[in-house]
């Protein structure tokens, strides 16, 4: 029935479906949707169509999470009426989901060469460059799977968070993570 996102907090569907932000504290808030979204870019994938009804979440250990989710509008299926949850999520799935969970409505012109007006990310795009967490470039590569630093670069730009943290050197890896994502680990 929940989605644990730390040792002492919990994202159920109750708590998505009773969202109050007037009552909840902005760094509460910050935890558990950047808790929850790197949870859904690293374990479910969405797709252009409309939810319809999902034929391969039946038996998925997250089929309650997965449905309260598309239910939000926040996920959504395949035109094949499949949801794939163990698939990897591409960049313009995640900015799908981004851009659902805060609400992210205005737009901006997309020059992306790789990106056309008829593709069904088009909007999604238009609205990440809008606020910001992309950069407009030459090639945006939107089917590529995003990486967890991209995720995480995204998600410490859309919640502003600190990014000259070092908490990320205590990692033996540390040394390999990009320079503008080490700060937000």
């Amino acid at each position: 029935m929940s989605i644990t996102i730390t040792q002492n907090r919990v994202f159920s569907e109750s708590h998505i479906k009773n969202l109050n932000l007037s009552k909840v504290s902005r760094r509460g808030l910050m935890k558990k949707a950047v808790s929850l979204v790197l949870a859904i870019s690293l374990i479910f994938s969405i797709g252009a169509a409309s939810f319809a009804q999902i034929s391969d979440v039946s038996t998925h250990w997250a089929i309650q999470e997965i449905s309260c989710l598309v239910e939000r509008g926040i996920l959504n299926g395949y035109p094949d009426g499949t949801f794939k949850p163990d698939n990897p999520m591409t960049k313009v799935e995640f900015y799908k989901v981004i851009n659902e969970l805060l609400g992210f409505e205005e737009t901006a012109e997309v020059t992306y060469l790789d990106v056309k007006a008829t593709d069904w990310y088009y909007e999604n795009v238009a609205k990440a460059l809008r606020a910001g967490y992309i950069n407009p470039e030459e090639l945006l590569h939107p089917n590529e799977n995003i990486t967890r630093q991209e995720a995480v670069r995204i998600l410490g730009m859309v919640y502003k968070l600190n990014d000259e943290s070092d908490a990320a050197n205590v990692f033996l890896d540390s040394e390999l993570l990009l320079k503008e994502t080490k700060g937000y680990i």
